[in-house]
């Protein structure tokens, strides 16, 4: 079969669809090829006006194609690929924007799915809140979707190196750390700090921890 770009062409039934590729961060590499080489002639705009489908061994002109790619994390993109990239940080949700998306979203969705009517069933702004607070540390709402507890706090990039070498240095020092210190921030080979994103996440994360 012709590939999914040449597919994606056959069904839109036009040359300038939008192509929307989900979490290029999880590109791996393996005996089968490298999916980001083929990435790399595919958003080139120098190269992908001439992109060649092995399938119909014939020139394919994508250069009027928008693409969006999506990711949860940028340092595991490689450089090349992310250099073809124009980079927009989307923030996390705090606590009241999740509030309002699942009082205008998820609660209908999950009547509908279930047959029952909003009489039926009521659920309180308070349950939301120890859902949101307890259930869903998450930047999305992808956990209060679901209503699964999870053991563990989920951790993407490299941010918690600084807090992985304090702690090292603390146990072979025999000095312990003072509480109520929070910290971030990626540790190069070198010992330098170096600069991460999602501070405001990060700051509201403490905040709530704190209270807790």
């Amino acid at each position: 079969m012709p590939g999914k770009l040449i597919q994606c062409l056959k069904k839109t039934k036009t040359e300038n669809p939008l192509v929307l590729i989900d979490e290029v961060d999880k590109i791996g590499r393996g005996y089968q090829g490298d999916p980001s080489s083929a990435l790399l002639e595919v958003l080139d705009p120098e190269q992908n006006c001439s992109f060649l489908d092995h399938y119909l061994d014939v020139n394919v002109d994508l250069s009027k194609i928008l693409f969006i790619c999506t990711a949860n994390v940028t340092d595991t993109i490689p450089e090349p690929l992310k250099d073809r990239m124009e980079m927009i940080e989307l923030s996390g949700y705090v606590a009241e924007e999740k509030m309002a998306i699942a009082q205008r979203y998820l609660i209908p969705q999950a009547r509908a799915l279930s047959g029952i009517s909003e009489n039926q069933v009521d659920v309180k702004q308070e349950s939301l809140q120890q859902l949101i607070k307890y259930y869903c540390r998450e930047s999305g709402v992808r956990n209060l979707q679901k209503h699964i507890e999870k053991g563990a706090v989920p951790k993407d990039g490299p941010s918690a190196g600084i807090t992985m070498v304090t702690a090292m240095l603390s146990l072979a020092l025999n000095k312990p750390v003072k509480p109520g210190v929070a910290m971030t921030g990626e540790v190069s080979l070198t010992g330098k700090v170096l600069p991460v994103g999602g501070i405001k996440e990060k700051t509201i994360a403490v905040s709530l921890g704190h209270k807790n």
